[in-house]
């Protein structure tokens, strides 16, 4: 079971931490052995009070970044045959994600009582990324902890700088419709009204309303949010009962941008998973399993499960990634150069760098057509509210006469 505890060390600090006993004797003999005087054991349970904890929705999970630094400080560390816990003592304590800094203090512990570290961590958080956990695995098989801890740290930083690409992508077009978004709302709800009772008076005399165009695109407006509101409440219902389902992952794969984007982005952590688990001395089978933990979709994980069949059935990789056409065929075909050349894992590393520089690209492309297209769109609404409202601003004196 999992032991919280509340322990003074040899010099005096308080340190809180868990460990795992069978029961309070074993937690009281392992607190003893690492030279700590126990204040407070709760059993089963955390030691944090509620409002200490973090706040999660869904879970927390551990930030790309912090991940990518801790594991490429790690590979220095241990390249520089600097001994495991005195490396992992040093990280903890310039690790800033909470929840990254909670998980390896739980590893220390486990690494302290005779657990490897990919036990350690899987064990202290088990939705530690899979990819991890088995590349320091691998590694630590093979007494090359620092190359795996070099190979993750890659693997990392390739699905970072996509994620940085597509954020920074999507910053400028969400902020235009934003600013397009709050100058509509002022002019529709604020200076509508305001201006309303002044043109009063031409519902009255039978002249034609000046501000009627503002009228009709206030209705439309709020027929739109209203249909828009329930289509979200919709969405927030249904989406836990068919997420990831069969579905749900064509209708996205479907859609002309966002599916290959998805499709891109899941083909460059195949392939740079598959490179990594070979590059770190795993066979074939185990890369696949480990890919297999990965992908997040469903259909696209029962193609791979597929593909792991065929493997293991004696069919080659290439001829196996058939039975997934969810992946860009850019994989397949350097698995068959790789198997050819008998250099797999360097040319699915290449795949998977490639890929990457394929979705950047096309990303760009994207943005140079739509960024210019928005930015239009929006100066032509914003500018033809404006004139509406000038126009009926300056035919007072006209509804007056």
């Amino acid at each position: 079971m999992k032991v919280s505890y509340r322990a003074i060390d040899q010099t005096g600090a308080k340190k809180n931490g868990t460990l795992t006993a069978e029961d309070e004797r074993q937690a009281l003999e392992m607190l003893a052995n690492q030279g700590l005087t126990p204040i407070e054991i709760s059993l089963g349970d955390s030691t944090e009070r509620w409002w200490q904890r973090d706040i999660s929705l869904g879970g927390a999970s551990i930030a790309p970044a912090a991940l990518h630094r801790f594991l490429f400080h790690l590979s220095c560390m241990l390249e520089a045959k600097l001994p495991l816990m005195d490396a992992l003592g040093l990280l903890v304590a310039r690790v800033e994600d909470r929840k990254l800094q909670t998980t390896l203090h739980a590893a220390i512990n486990g690494v302290a009582n005779g657990q490897t570290l990919s036990a350690a961590l899987e064990e202290a958080d088990p939705r530690f990324p899979p990819q991890v956990l088995s590349a320091l695995e691998l590694g630590e098989k093979s007494d090359n902890l620092a190359g795996a801890a070099s190979r993750a740290a890659d693997g990392v930083e390739a699905d970072l700088k996509l994620r940085r690409a597509l954020t920074s992508a999507a910053a400028y077009p969400l902020l235009l419709l934003l600013m397009a978004g709050a100058v509509l709302g002022i002019v529709l709800f604020y200076l509508l009204p305001i201006l309303e009772p002044v043109f009063a008076s031409v519902a009255v005399s039978g002249a034609p309303d000046p501000l009627a165009p503002l009228f009709l695109l206030r209705s439309i407006v709020v027929l739109l949010g209203q249909v828009l509101l329930v289509a979200g409440v919709a969405m927030i219902i249904a989406y836990p009962m068919f997420r990831g389902s069969a579905l749900m992952v064509r209708a996205l794969d479907r859609l002309p941008v966002l599916g290959e984007f998805r499709r891109l982005s899941r083909s460059q952590m195949v392939a740079q998973t598959l490179a990594n688990m070979l590059g770190s001395g795993g066979d074939l089978n185990t890369a696949l399993q480990v890919a297999i933990r990965s992908v997040r979709s469903g259909p696209a994980r029962a193609q791979l499960q597929q593909v792991r069949a065929r493997v293991q059935d004696g069919d080659s990789l290439s001829n196996a990634l058939t039975a997934m056409p969810a992946l860009d065929p850019m994989v397949r075909q350097f698995a068959v150069l790789g198997e050819n050349a008998e250099q797999l894992p360097q040319l699915l590393k290449l795949a998977a760098d490639l890929i990457e520089e394929t979705t950047r690209n096309r990303l760009q492309r994207f943005l140079a057509i739509l960024v210019p297209t928005l930015t239009v769109t929006v100066g032509l609404v914003v500018g033809s509210l404006v004139l509406i409202t000038m126009n009926a601003v300056l035919s007072v004196n006209d509804i007056a006469l």
